[in-house]
């Protein structure tokens, strides 16, 4: 038993006598990991590794990859064997576990995610690999579509809402890269595309159960095409409208400043300027400190804080942002006074977004992040264009 051998294939170009012994290997690959995974004891091992701590994680993905790694140490089957029958059991949430696939002879994990049990259908999955993904986005217009949108983004396995509520930046030295944040792993039924598969050998009597013996596997093509519909696999409208909505009820800390500012007849810009500066940064920010972020003199800032001079382009609020490392919420309240918003324009105001939950790193990674959206770089004042 090799859920890691490539699916069987029949073709009809066989001889009889090779169909024969193709469908003989199919079921004794089949038939081997019923007997080592018996359907009659699946429920009680299921039930015994959920009490385990040892698969406790904060992370459900975290946690259900840990149970699935316990039920194959439990039966002495490899994690794929274990995935594969599980799957073929009805429990579709080890979908989002043990993730790999190989890429130019270098094999890749991904981090693993949740969703509600019973979100699956038996030919569905949420996970896609780089080569099926590319021949997706060839052949069906409608995905084609959707990834052009710019609202959705392929992270090498999923494909996920470009939102900062389900995307994480990592930063390395010299790059950086997008994830699953920590939310979107608990809900990938939330933020994530669904895909049907559907067997190339549909005449074949067994070729229905093949997605469900190889669903860990990267070779689905050879017996297995990726299917989208936008109508039945895209996100529903309802839970479009709510993401916004729920990322305004986040930062605590942001809309407690501006509570603060508030109740003190802080309303303008120049005057949250200076309150910022002054009081709500620890340690207190000089003009020198501010100036430096932004390129400009410490004249400019303090022209800033006494209202003779107020910024008149986004990218400039943007870098106060960056300097005075406010939160979302009181960055947005600082663009809403000068500039009234972030410009709606392509990815611009989805790429701005994502900058202003990392107010607390540098304009180097920042600018990193816009590489990433294709979109230009954030200038200093006195930088030349």
């Amino acid at each position: 038993m090799n859920c890691k051998a490539k699916p069987v294939i029949i073709s009809d170009s066989m001889t009889d006598i090779e169909k024969a012994l193709r469908i003989a290997e199919w079921q004794a690959n089949s038939l081997a990991m019923r007997l080592a995974i018996p359907s009659s004891t699946v429920d009680a091992v299921n039930n015994e590794i959920a009490n385990d701590p040892s698969t406790y994680y904060e992370n459900s993905g975290d946690r259900m990859q840990a149970c699935v790694i316990k039920f194959a140490k439990i039966y002495g089957v490899s994690c794929f064997v274990a995935k594969a029958r599980m799957r073929q059991l009805g429990y579709d949430f080890v979908d989002g576990t043990i993730l790999e696939h190989e890429e130019n002879g270098k094999k890749i994990q991904h981090a693993p995610f949740y969703f509600q049990p019973g979100t699956l259908k038996d030919n569905e999955t949420y996970v896609i690999y780089p080569k099926d993904y590319k021949k997706l986005v060839q052949e069906n217009k409608d995905f084609a579509a959707l990834i052009s949108s710019g609202n959705y983004i392929y992270l090498g396995y999923v494909v996920c809402r470009l939102n900062e509520k389900y995307i994480d930046v990592v930063f390395d030295t010299d790059s950086v890269e997008f994830v699953l944040s920590d939310f979107a792993r608990n809900h990938a039924d939330e933020c994530c595309i669904k895909f049907c598969l559907k067997d190339k050998n549909a005449e074949n009597y067994y070729s229905q159960y093949l997605h469900r013996e190889y669903l860990c596997k990267e070779e689905f093509s050879e017996t297995s095409e990726y299917y989208y519909n936008k109508k039945t696999n895209g996100l529903s409208s309802l839970i479009e409208h709510m993401i916004e909505d729920e990322i305004e009820k986040e930062d605590k800390k942001g809309v407690e400043l501006i509570h603060k500012m508030e109740a003190k007849g802080i309303k303008e810009f120049p005057e949250i300027f200076t309150y910022i500066m002054d009081k709500a940064s620890k340690p207190r920010l000089t003009k020198a400190e501010v100036a430096e972020v932004l390129g400009c003199s410490d004249k400019t800032i303090q022209n800033y804080r006494n209202g003779q001079q107020v910024p008149d382009n986004i990218d400039t609020v943007m870098l106060i942002c960056l300097a005075c490392k406010t939160s979302p919420k009181v960055s947005t309240l600082l663009i809403e006074k000068t500039v009234g918003g972030i410009p709606d324009i392509g990815l611009q105001k989805t790429a701005y977004k994502f900058l202003l939950k990392y107010t607390d790193t540098s304009l180097k990674y920042w600018n990193m992040i816009l590489g990433k959206f294709k979109l230009p770089r954030i200038k200093r004042l006195g930088e030349k264009t």
